[in-house]
């Protein structure tokens, strides 16, 4: 007997005896040991419980399991879902069915458990009915669905939950004594509720027409048989997709769905209920938005029933049209004295005579050679383990409001590091907070580049992004750097203000190879060229900037276009100083960019408080005379394009390689930890921190002594400061901002509406005016699910004027 036995371990056996199909549901987590008890989830393909009983000891294995809770597959059994406080929403359901004895509560309401009777068989798996607002009151989980039971914690009240007192349980009730629920009870429920204002939508039918895709037609046999499955599953998706019994189905149209991708991890770390509907089917095909993956009919069906391939074409065969031109004949396999097995398949009606014909094949395994298996010694056996942070070092790394800008005084940075920073801060316009050293190390880069290295061969290439309000000052740090570069003889390696195609842009690179280019609303520009209706050559920009990124230490082949031959590019040395607003900037990226790591090569610097000030160029000559003798000291070691240049490799002294390592060490962790919490875009950002910081230790090191420069302890640690800071905010932004369709950007939109609220909240009223062009009942399920998640808090406050009680919303605490 275990010592502390689960709520799985507790309740399941009395459950099988009685005849119940108990499941564990397991913490929404996969760091063992680690979890939020409220965040449960049922394990993948848990929907074949529904027609049969596990094997004893596959229940074994689960009561075994930690902290498992308990559930029960809905087949042999039915709940009846009271999901509302509404007392005439009660007393019609009273009035309409007799309430099971067996009931469970959770936060509300209560579920009653039935045995399916008839009148059922052609309901999907769910049947709800909703209020005028939208939001459901009472739902019927059929065949196909499960239900938590106590004593599992509930995910709301974080308290366990429980029988309604004066009742039985499923765990002394057998299956046999449960009440019975009927068609009848169904119509009877029907009517009752119509009377207090709920309805129960039903699926639209392919008849409306809405969305028309015509039949496969005659010729399903010139095609494999799995193109042949596909074709006509499309045809059939809405007898079919309900069955799925995937989280938050919906049909929008004929032929049109949405639903929870259940069997992947979501990229925000949201459990499966908060989790939008990202699975998108129209009879052009099926997509799940959030991953960016085409699926088949088939595919799906293997994700949602955990199933093989030829499983998932035995289970739609069910529910679509024969195939045309098609006639079944038996085929018997046999070999080596195996017993026959009869398989059915479909051939084309060459000849009748085929009916009732027979195939043979025989098998002979000692006709093929064995697989070749080649021991030794794998490259990474001595790779140390991973050491992950716990919850609590998470969240003070990184924190879910950033800490203020790391670098307050840009003294912190000697040399000509420090020096940029603090003139173009002083000749600015505005005073920023992060804006000059923004705009400084960039700059730097673009000089220093094709000339200097780091250990691990990392150039001086830096990508950064100053984010701020319109007016907080971001273009009046370019001209002072425009201007500095034009003293200091650099002005050559200025890049255009605007970039069109991928094309120009290595067209200005293959002119010079170093060059820095001041890209003003570049959040609106990365929108533009990452739109659906933006060109193959606008496109192949952010193509582009990606490859060139990793490209500064190679000869850059190139792309190749159709009306010139590429022309190579020895070491390209392109930094970018971009200014945008932070909504601009967010927005300009999707799951895609986290996924392919777009957004984690640019450092993003927040200008955080800024205010107007009287400028002071009184060190521009001076900044201007030390970019001189830079580039003289360097001029006689870069070349033009293709010519060889003399790279300095710029050794690190003991202290940064201490803190090299042991912040590689720390961004591994972290990204692995962030990977295995599904922290969305936090693995691709955190693994270019030390990247990032290396670049920025390697900058500083070369302004402090260009002549022999030596990357120290204090430079790493100015690199890692920035370079973590910078992950920090995008890891803290992306949950709020990214999205890749127009609901998730409502739901950001109106949950950062809420936030910025503060303590005084806002009102329904007010929601609904900031979001008119959100269908009502659309901002009723976004206000409902950031509620369920978490994100905001509600409380209704008494008129005392009478009337209805006034709600108000506010950010989570």
């Amino acid at each position: 007997m275990l010592a502390n036995p689960s709520p799985y371990h507790r309740a399941a056996a009395n459950l099988r005896e009685n005849g119940y199909r108990a499941m564990p549901v397991s913490p929404g987590t996969k760091i063992p040991g680690q979890f939020s008890a409220g965040d449960w989830r049922p394990m993948s393909g848990w929907a074949k419980y529904c027609d049969s009983l596990p094997a004893e000891f596959i229940h074994e294995q689960w009561e075994k399991w930690p902290e498992a809770g308990v559930c029960v597959a809905h087949g042999n059994i039915i709940g009846l879902d009271l999901d509302t406080d509404r007392k005439d929403v009660s007393e019609a359901l009273h009035q309409a069915v007799e309430p099971s004895l067996i009931r469970r509560r959770g936060q509300k309401g209560w579920m009653g458990y039935y045995r399916p009777g008839d009148g059922l068989d052609d309901l999907t798996a769910r049947v709800r009915w909703y209020d005028d607002e939208g939001v459901v009151c009472v739902e019927l989980l059929l065949h196909g669905t499960q239900s938590v039971l106590p004593p599992t914690i509930h995910p709301g009240t974080g308290k366990p939950y429980t029988w309604l007192p004066g009742g039985e349980t499923l765990e002394d009730t057998d299956i046999s004594d449960l009440p019975e629920f009927s068609g009848e009870d169904l119509a009877a429920l029907d009517r009752e509720f119509g009377g207090v204002g709920l309805s129960r939508k039903a699926p639209r039918r392919v008849s409306d027409r809405e969305y028309d895709r015509p039949a496969s037609g005659g010729h399903d046999l010139e095609k494999p048989i799995g193109r042949s499955i596909n074709d006509r599953a499309m045809e059939a998706i809405d007898t079919w997709w309900p069955l799925l019994d995937m989280p938050k189905s919906r049909q929008r149209a004929p032929g049109a769905w949405e639903a929870v991708p259940f069997w992947r991890v979501s990229n925000s770390g949201r459990a499966v209920h908060d989790r939008n509907p990202n699975l998108k089917a129209v009879p052009s095909g099926i997509v799940d938005f959030g991953a960016d993956r085409s699926y088949t009919p088939i595919d799906l069906v293997m994700c949602a029933r955990d199933c093989s391939d030829g499983a998932a074409m035995d289970w739609l065969r069910q529910y679509i049209r024969s195939e045309a031109g098609a006639v079944d004949i038996g085929i018997s396999i046999s070999g080596n004295g195996n017993q026959s097995h009869a398989q059915e398949f479909k051939v084309v009606h060459a000849d009748s005579t085929l009916n009732g014909n027979h195939v043979k094949s025989t098998f002979q395994p000692d006709r093929w050679a064995a697989i070749p298996v080649f021991a030794g010694k794998r490259s990474y056996a001595g790779v140390k383990p991973i050491s992950l942070p716990s919850d609590e070092e998470w969240e003070t790394q990184i924190a879910k409001e950033p800490p203020d800008f790391p670098l307050q005084d840009f003294s912190v940075c000697e040399g000509l590091l420090g020096d940029m920073a603090s003139h173009i801060d002083n000749a600015s316009a505005t005073a920023t907070e992060a804006g000059a050293l923004a705009v400084s190390l960039p700059l730097l880069g673009a000089v220093m580049g094709r000339a200097y290295a780091s250990p691990t061969n990392l150039r001086t290439n830096i990508y950064s992004v100053a984010l701020g309000g319109s007016g907080t000052g971001k273009t009046s740090l370019v001209n002072p750097a425009k201007e500095v570069m034009q003293l200091g003889q650099v002005a050559q390696m200025i890049g255009q203000d605007r970039i069109a195609s991928g094309s120009g842009l290595l067209k200005m690179l293959t002119a010079e190879s170093r060059r820095i280019c001041f890209l003003d609303e570049f959040g609106h520009m990365l929108q533009q060229i990452g739109s659906p209706g933006s060109g193959v050559h606008a496109k192949q920009i952010i193509t582009e900037f990606t490859a060139l990124f990793s490209g500064a230490n190679t000869l850059f082949s190139g792309t190749a276009y159709a009306s010139q031959e590429p022309t190579p590019i020895d070491c390209p040395n392109l930094c970018l100083f971009g200014m945008a607003t932070p909504d601009q900037f967010w927005r300009a990226f999707g799951s895609s960019s986290l996924e392919d790591g777009s957004i984690a090569r640019y450092l993003v610097f927040p200008l955080g408080q800024t205010a107007p000030k009287e400028m002071d160029v009184s060190a521009a000559q001076d900044v201007a005379d030390a970019l001189k003798e830079l580039q003289a000291a360097i001029s006689g070691r870069v070349r033009g394009n293709l010519g060889q240049s003399q790279v300095f490799t710029v050794p690190m002294d003991e202290a940064a390689q201490v803190a090299r390592n042991a912040l590689k060490d720390k961004e591994t962790a972290f990204a692995e930890y962030a990977e295995m919490n599904a922290v969305r875009g936090g693995s691709a950002i955190l693994r270019r921190v030390t990247e990032n910081a290396i670049k920025i230790a390697l900058i500083s090191a070369v302004g402090r002594n260009v002549d022999n420069p030596e990357i120290d302890g204090r430079d790493m640690d100015i690199g890692h400061a920035l370079a973590w800071w910078s992950a920090n905010v995008m890891i803290s932004n992306i949950a709020s901002h990214i999205a890749d369709n127009q609901y998730e950007r409502d739901v950001n939109e109106v949950e950062r509406y809420i936030i910025e609220g503060k303590t005084d909240g806002r009102s329904m009223e007010m929601i609904g005016n900031r979001f008119r062009g959100i269908k009502r009942r659309d901002r009723m399920e976004i206000l409902e699910a950031l509620e369920e998640s978490g994100q905001i808090s509600v409380e209704t406050n008494t008129n005392p004027f009478g009337g209805r009680p006034r709600k108000i919303f506010r950010g989570a605490l």
